[in-house]
């Protein structure tokens, strides 16, 4: 079953657009004192997110920040492919007189490998003057096919202040060797655990270190230890910290790793996935329809509005199952143990075409205080 992106998961009031517009007509919204009911009918290969297993990168890329006093000596930037993309990009200080931002991006940048040197003014110009807004603050350019790969220095030729910073970028597109990173969930609460794997492939590619870190929205960071055996570094963080952050704020977990290439020489890869790390408020504990009526169980730790969303699952005329129809269930909750009620269109149902039995497939637990997803599980439980 496909799996949705943390940012739609995170969309607390709000579904793919081309989805909602295929579907608004046969949606139906109800409201009774402080609980809101929505829902619409799937499309038949709607994906959608039943569990969350993780999230999952793979990057041929590598991105620092560096000084206006380094690119004056020289950067180096290491490429295991040919051709590869460079972008420099601006990162504004502080405000002069009158307001003026007194950062500015150098205009003359070469790039070299010994001997050869590439003078990449020309082509990141050419990028400004077709889209100047969107290439103002960077200069973007391709290194030069007969400059090859390996260790390279980026120069400026023209004036740049010494304090001034910037985020290097540099796409290895043409190289073999990627750095893959999973994480074990994309949405947890503080006091949980977060496992975090990568894996360097590539011909003959030889990994020499890994650090991998933890960024909150706020600027801390959480150095994560781990072990490296062969190509591979695992590692285990217990996020006993403080998850507090504004509604819809995503931690990111960034892992740097530097490996020995085919050519003998030394790369680096970054990979990096946004973390919904949130307050554990409140737990779904059960879907319970025992007493004839459709409830979530909820067990609630701090006062607020909570939203459960339901995906309903029918046959076709194949008898395979298909998604149909995603109840929303919205509902301002005290503290304690607590029952959402989850009322499902069956009239919605019938005009999906779809034939019984109808099954409620996952099932997930939101915090629209937080804008967080507290749960995502896997169900199967038949409709009556």
């Amino acid at each position: 079953m496909k799996i949705l992106s943390l940012m739609t998961a995170l969309s607390v009031m709000c579904v793919a657009s081309a989805t909602f517009a295929e579907s608004k007509k046969i949606a139906s919204t109800q409201a009774q004192g402080d609980q809101t009911q929505f829902s619409y009918l799937l499309a038949p290969d709607a994906d959608v997110m039943l569990a969350d297993v993780g999230a999952v990168v793979a990057s041929k890329s590598h991105y620092q920040t560096v000084y206006g006093y380094g690119l004056k000596k020289g950067i180096g930037v290491a490429t295991d492919g040919d051709e590869a993309i460079v972008q420099l990009t601006l990162i504004p200080g502080r405000l002069g007189k009158a307001g003026i931002q007194t950062s500015m991006m150098p205009t003359h940048l070469t790039i070299a490998s010994g001997a050869k040197a590439m003078n990449a003014k020309d082509e990141a110009m050419a990028l400004m003057a077709d889209a100047p807004k969107l290439y103002s603050g960077t200069r973007v350019f391709k290194v030069a096919k007969e400059l090859g790969a390996g260790e390279l220095k980026l120069s400026s030729l023209s004036w740049v202040n010494p304090s001034d910073r910037f985020v290097l970028y540099v796409l290895d597109k043409n190289s073999d060797t990627r750095l893959n990173l999973a994480s074990n969930r994309m949405s947890l609460a503080g006091g949980e655990r977060l496992k975090v794997s990568t894996f360097l492939d590539g011909l003959n590619s030889q990994l020499l270190s890994t650090r991998a870190k933890l960024k909150a929205p706020d600027g801390r960071s959480y150095i994560v230890q781990g072990k490296t055996q062969g190509n591979q570094f695992d590692a285990y963080y217990d996020l006993n910290l403080d998850a507090q952050r504004k509604p819809g704020e995503l931690w990111q977990l960034e892992v740097v790793s530097q490996y020995k290439s085919q050519r003998g020489h030394r790369v680096t890869r970054t990979a990096s996935v946004a973390l919904d790390v949130h307050q554990a408020s409140a737990k779904l504990v059960s879907i319970d329809q025992s007493s004839g009526q459709l409830a979530a169980h909820l067990q609630v730790e701090q006062t607020g509005r909570y939203e459960v969303r339901a995906y309903v699952y029918g046959r076709n005329n194949l008898g395979l199952k298909t998604p149909a129809l995603v109840s929303y269930t919205a509902e301002n909750l005290d503290t304690g143990s607590q029952l959402m009620p989850l009322n499902i269109d069956f009239k919605q149902l019938a005009a999906s075409g779809l034939q019984a039995p109808f099954t409620i497939e996952g099932v997930q637990l939101l915090d629209q205080g937080q804008m967080a997803v507290l749960a995502t599980e896997q169900k199967a439980i038949t409709l009556h």
